[in-house]
């Protein structure tokens, strides 16, 4: 009937330009992106149907084809090109008080933590490769489980994963990576297109979520992008109130509807698409402008959790202050914030030292013996006893 094609898969992941394309370029700088040099004959081919074009890359046919265009849903991008820098994106998009509140955040991170950010790009080993992407994929799905929402990135994964280890050495993505010392605890996944980043996958550790590990793994990977030249950060698409904070410009992504002109049954189910299609997306931007899927996400929202297993724990804490001397340290013992099992009770440890602005690395954690459900907290200044409700 059709050939469907995804313009990303083919573009960034599958690294290949398929023979419909005659030429593309990138609308914000002006530059060419792709252009053939065979002569190609499509008479005999079928329909195809090529999903999330976006539109700032204009995608140019043989003249031997028809061509019809269905807008669909927005993307939101950064184009560097209006900034001489990052510190000159940063003055034009975020007033005093945003910008006090990210370095307020990147400070304390950096404080309280042995922090250091990694931009794979060019190089990385088989081993940290593997090591990354099954603590990648660990940390999103804990992620996604916590926000009660399905995640098609999972879904993709294995696509993800069998090309992004060659386009890293080729330059042709870049993984970005905050580390806790030796603990990945913040991560994204960027493919490249000459001076083009698409933000594919993002997640974080959510033990650390006090500190506003996105916010600062996304200014990271932005300052980045402008160090090395590159003309636009794409974020995709997507609802996410965070793009809305670091974006600059919208964009629509199209699908595009392709048939060579002399076959006259090609041309008649192109158009039965195209109209089918279109009104679909008509009806779906008039629903959304009105707020109804708002609704429908919340129904989609209750479906899932009611489905879906969750093992996040969704205990309470009580927390209580120490104002003396911890009595009988003989029934405690000492341990590492790693050894904690209960992931309510480590993250109660990054919490602690979020809100006193203690060092970890000179915080004392003591378990009780016997009891799993309960640690004390000695830092330099403060002390909390904290146990699982």
């Amino acid at each position: 009937m059709y050939k469907s094609l995804d313009f990303h898969d083919e573009v960034l992941l599958a690294d290949k330009v398929h023979e419909l394309w005659d030429s593309f370029h990138n609308t914000y700088s002006g530059k060419l992106l792709y252009k053939t040099d065979i002569d190609s004959s499509l008479n005999s081919k079928p329909v195809f149907y090529i999903k999330d074009v976006p539109d700032y890359l204009s995608v140019q046919y043989p003249s031997e084809l028809a061509i019809k265009t269905i807008k669909t849903f927005d993307g939101t991008l950064i184009n560097c090109t209006e900034y001489p820098n990052y510190e000159s994106y940063v003055k034009a998009n975020f007033d005093g008080k945003r910008k006090a509140q990210f370095n307020s955040l990147k400070q304390r991170l950096e404080h309280c933590f042995d922090i250091r950010h990694v931009f794979y790009y060019g190089k990385i080993s088989r081993r940290e490769y593997e090591t990354l992407f099954e603590q990648f994929k660990k940390l999103l799905k804990i992620r996604f489980q916590q926000k009660e929402v399905p995640n098609d990135s999972l879904a993709l994964w294995n696509s993800y994963y069998e090309s992004a280890y060659n386009k890293i050495l080729q330059k042709k993505a870049c993984l970005s990576v905050i580390y806790h010392g030796d603990k990945a605890i913040a991560l994204s996944l960027n493919f490249i297109l000459d001076r083009v980043i698409f933000g594919f996958i993002k997640t974080y550790d959510i033990s650390y979520s006090k500190f506003g590990l996105g916010f600062t793994e996304n200014l990271n990977m932005i300052q980045w992008a402008f160090e090395n030249g590159f003309e636009v950060f794409d974020f995709l698409k997507g609802d996410d109130a965070y793009k809305s904070r670091f974006t600059t410009n919208t964009y629509t992504f199209e699908k595009h509807l392709v048939c060579p002109k002399k076959d006259f049954k090609a041309r008649a189910l192109t158009t039965l698409l195209f109209v089918g299609m279109n009104t679909f997306y008509f009806i779906f931007n008039k629903l959304k402008y009105i707020g109804l899927h708002k609704i429908w996400r919340s129904i989609y929202g209750a479906y899932y959790r009611v489905t879906s297993r969750s093992t996040i724990e969704t205990d309470e804490l009580r927390i209580d202050s120490l104002n003396t001397e911890v009595d009988d340290l003989q029934e405690h013992h000492q341990i590492n914030v790693d050894e904690i099992l209960s992931p309510i009770l480590r993250k109660s440890v990054y919490d602690f030292c979020f809100k006193h602005k203690e060092i970890l690395k000179n915080v004392q954690i003591l378990k009780l013996k016997h009891k799993q459900d309960e640690i004390l907290i000695l830092g330099e200044f403060n002390q909390a006893r904290i146990k699982v409700l």
